[in-house]
């Protein structure tokens, strides 16, 4: 028996054998169909696909199984290693071609799409089902689907298309909305009075970080990160925010707490505030702080400025000033009545301030007149409130000797505390006593002075002489009464040189 006979009769055994032992019938041959998933998974389609009927695959496996020996014997059909070469080798003709049928009622190799995936089909029989996977788009899409052929159509079995899900990467940044305070979150409608009772609202912005790479669903609880906030001092950098990566992105995940972002408001720094020529000097203090500042510059002003710190800004709510006046005047001159004297006084340059309200009082410096002109400091300048300008009256007249006809001497004494007006006339007589004459004096008050007008002065009507004397205490010249000089020299008093006296009286000066 030759080679090839030989082959082809252990084959015939062989196949006998193994047609006992394999996991397919005569009946299974005849509709290939029926065995599918036998040698292959359901769906898996061979890289030799229907190029061999079952039988021609089978005796080719026979011999490639084999590594090309004959076999002699129907044991090694038992062998385990044989037999699972046999089976792989099967596999690679899997879906098999139909006998006598060539390719009729093949489904041809496509593409298919379901939802936004999509794979190739190869060429199959009819009646076979095969799984794909998504190849198009596959870093947005993930799926798999089965169709089955069926009649030359591949016909949708089952399967599902979905977005694919992502990993975080590193580096992105998310943010979330300050939290508190009330008055600095987004909210527009959120409500806050402050101590004025004005509503307040102003926004700040958000809390920052930078996020680590993270696979989808994974849950970080964040704080902020620097250089990314933009002013770390002003937001308290513990602060949290639980965010979850969903498919690349991060979202914040309330389920897993409350964000918090708290806005850090800012102090005010001491500063200098003037107004309406006043000086304030506002300390450095707290947000939300009231302030007033009394005892403005310059010295002796009155006033005071009601301050608001908000947020690192002094608000002015209330101010006022009244500022001192330098006590410096220039020369001013005034009167009461053009046919007097002008009253007036000097300029001045004094180095202290008077508090706005009060008044400073200047005289008159004209000889003569009485006066004097009130300023009044109205908010830094000065004002005439009042003035007045008269001349001086008379309070006092002064003793007077004067010699009259034949000799005569008149005299009288000074006048004291009486008042007299400016222009207002007198006359005082001469005084009776040891004078040698008698007569009045004449007067009229000008400007603070009695002036003498003129004087009238004779002798006694009867002739009598005084007697003179010489001196107090002295010897009675000729004529005197000795006597009484020598015994009241008390009395004797010196008139214009003269030493006078007589029997009754010593007439003063």
């Amino acid at each position: 028996m030759n080679n090839k006979k030989q082959h082809q009769h252990w084959s015939s055994v062989i196949l006998v054998s193994l047609l006992l032992l394999s996991p397919f019938s005569q009946a299974e041959e005849d509709n290939p169909i029926s065995a599918i998933g036998k040698f292959a998974s359901v769906g898996e389609v061979g890289a030799k696909q229907l190029t061999l009927t079952m039988v021609e695959a089978h005796e080719e496996c026979l011999t490639a199984s084999s590594d090309g020996a004959v076999i002699v014997d129907e044991a090694n059909a038992y062998d385990t290693d044989y037999h699972d070469k046999y089976n792989i080798c099967m596999s690679q003709y899997v879906p098999f071609k139909e006998m006598g049928a060539g390719s009729a009622g093949l489904c041809g190799g496509s593409a298919i799409s379901w939802g936004e995936c999509s794979a190739s089909l190869p060429a199959s029989a009819s009646g076979t089902i095969l799984s794909v996977k998504n190849s198009v788009n596959v870093t947005d899409f993930e799926g798999f689907a089965s169709f089955q052929c069926n009649g030359g159509v591949w016909e949708y079995q089952s399967g599902g298309c979905s977005r694919a899900v992502h990993a975080c990467e590193a580096n992105q940044v998310v943010n979330w909305p300050v939290t508190s305070p009330l008055w600095a979150d987004e909210a527009a409608g959120t409500p806050y009075v402050d101590k004025y009772g004005q509503f307040r609202h102003s926004p700040k912005s958000r809390c920052v970080a930078k996020m680590p790479y993270a696979l989808s669903g994974t849950q970080i609880a964040t704080t902020p990160t620097t250089p990314e906030m933009s002013d770390p001092t002003r937001y308290v950098m513990s602060n949290i925010s639980p965010q979850r990566c969903f498919d690349s992105e991060w979202i914040s995940d309330a389920s897993a707490g409350n964000a918090e972002c708290t806005y850090v408001a800012k102090t005010c720094a001491a500063k200098s505030y003037d107004y309406n020529g006043c000086g304030y000097t506002l300390p450095a203090a707290g947000h939300d702080t009231i302030h007033i500042a009394k005892n403005p510059s310059p010295s002796n002003s009155l006033g005071n400025v009601e301050a608001y710190c908000w947020d690192g800004e002094w608000e002015i709510k209330a101010q006022s000033c009244q500022v001192s006046c330098v006590q410096n005047f220039q020369a001013y001159s005034w009167d009461s009545d053009p046919s007097t004297r002008a009253c007036q006084h000097s300029a001045s340059t004094g180095s202290g301030r008077t508090t706005p309200g009060l008044s400073e009082l200047l005289s008159n410096e004209t000889d003569g007149m009485n006066g004097s002109v009130s300023y009044f400091c109205n908010d830094g300048k000065w004002e005439k409130n009042s003035e007045y300008c008269e001349p001086k009256g008379c309070d006092t007249l002064a003793a007077l000797d004067w010699l009259g006809v034949d000799g005569a001497i008149c005299h009288h004494n000074g006048v004291v505390s009486q008042s007299w007006t400016h222009n207002d006339s007198y006359s005082e007589d001469s005084e009776n006593g040891p004078f040698v004459g008698q007569g009045s004096a004449f007067y009229r008050c000008e400007f603070g002075d009695m002036k003498n007008l003129g004087t009238t002065c004779s002798t006694f009507d009867d002739g009598s002489n005084p007697t003179l004397c010489l001196s107090k205490g002295g010897l009675a010249a000729e004529g005197m009464a000795s006597d009484y000089c020598a015994d009241h020299p008390d009395t004797v008093k010196n008139v214009g040189g003269i030493a006078c006296c007589d029997e009754n009286m010593c007439y003063e000066q």
